[in-house]
């Protein structure tokens, strides 16, 4: 199964520049910040950047696809267990258009994505995947097996280079240049009320 499940969302990177407060008139050359990110904030955000078919994201095939398609509607992020949990409605089909009919596997489901974010190589990624459906039955562990394998590998917001396009574009309105020199993510709290980022970072101005 194809795709990121958080595309390019530079509305973070923004959100995140101004909760820390940067503006063209006090921007530190150095800084170390926490920023909170409600899971109601980040939800939106998810549905708005990567739902962005009809509300659904299509994880195999296309919305053109009768026979042979999978796609996560309607997602709603929280914590359970100091984990990052998305929830999501699953929907897809396996199976062959035979004059006319699907012949093979399909269902509609719920399916709850977990796992431990952490930066890596640039980018928010998950770790320690696991996933569980509201079916049993042969293709809903087929569904459950195939996205834990890809979640690791396609859940990836690159905070670092989506940071350095805020950062950098802020100086323009103050005829400055920024450049992004130092940005590490030591640490990555799953807390009740929010997804909590430390950053550290160097920021040239001339």
């Amino acid at each position: 199964m194809a795709g990121r499940l958080f595309g390019n969302p530079r509305c973070l990177a923004a959100a995140i520049v101004s909760a820390t407060v940067f503006t063209t008139a006090s921007l530190p050359a150095r800084g170390e910040v926490d920023v909170l990110i409600r899971y109601g904030v980040l939800g939106r955000l998810m549905a708005q950047q990567m739902f962005t078919q009809d509300g659904r994201r299509y994880i195999k095939g296309t919305s053109r696809a009768r026979c042979n398609f999978a796609y996560l509607e309607a997602p709603r992020v929280d914590a359970v267990a100091g984990r990052l949990r998305i929830r999501a409605r699953f929907s897809g089909r396996s199976a062959l258009d035979m004059l006319g009919r699907c012949v093979g596997f399909g269902d509609d489901f719920e399916v709850e994505i977990t796992g431990r974010p952490y930066f890596g190589r640039g980018a928010v990624r998950l770790d320690a995947v696991v996933v569980r459906t509201a079916a049993n039955g042969f293709y809903a562990r087929r569904v459950a097996a195939a996205l834990a394998r890809s979640v690791p590998d396609q859940f990836e917001y690159p905070l670092q280079a989506d940071m350095k396009r805020a950062i950098e574009a802020g100086g323009s309105t103050a005829g400055q240049v920024r450049d992004l020199r130092r940005f590490e993510v030591p640490k990555i709290e799953v807390r009740e009320d929010g997804l909590v980022i430390s950053m550290a970072f160097e920021i040239e101005v001339r």
